[in-house]
């Protein structure tokens, strides 16, 4: 938006209910906004607003240990992929969730806190952290403990990954922000 016109925004926003406005060209969260849809009046009026060009995607269910541990943000895991000819290995992984109340982005620099992943069993190796360089045995929002937490449907993120880093034979080191919603993953 607002290239794709104000009529294909609102049947977009009219089809998902609940979505995610983030400007193209920003970074670490900034300006990212949720919109929920209550009829075509209000999207027109939302729409209206959009002057810099603005990706607009669906709003991510989160898998509920996710949500359980930090419930305001999309809670991502940057998993980092190395490829060598046609073999993709994964040297980390990071869980990053939102920090403080009603914070919907999961950004370190948008007061987040982030802990080390193992990359082989999608379990939680260390405290929590934040940009600050404090640390969390627990979560601060929720009390949920971070060492030995499980990533729900770890198999499939790294599978995701793997398959997505084939398409990019161009790229040798990528990092992804990975969702894990109740099904699978999502990038």
């Amino acid at each position: 938006a607002p290239d794709c016109g104000e009529d294909a925004f609102i049947q977009f926003a009219k089809k998902h209910k609940k979505i995610v406005t983030k400007p193209d060209t920003g970074s670490c969260g900034i300006d990212i906004r949720v919109f929920i849809y209550t009829d075509d009046k209000q999207a027109q009026e939302y729409f209206s607003q959009l002057s810099e060009p603005t990706v607009c995607e669906e709003y991510i269910c989160q898998h509920e240990k996710l949500t359980n541990m930090s419930p305001f943000s999309v809670n991502t895991v940057r998993i980092v992929s190395f490829r060598e000819n046609d073999n993709i290995e994964i040297i980390s992984a990071t869980l990053k969730t939102g920090g403080q109340v009603g914070v919907i982005m999961d950004n370190m620099q948008q007061n987040g806190v982030g802990a080390q992943v193992d990359v082989n069993t999608g379990t939680i190796f260390t405290y929590g952290f934040d940009y600050d360089n404090n640390l969390y045995k627990n979560h601060p929002l929720s009390g949920v403990q971070f060492l030995g937490f499980d990533i729900p449907n770890w198999d499939k993120a790294i599978e995701l990954v793997k398959t997505a880093h084939m398409q990019l034979p161009q790229c040798q080191l990528l990092g992804w922000d990975i969702a894990i919603t109740q099904i699978g993953a999502d990038i």
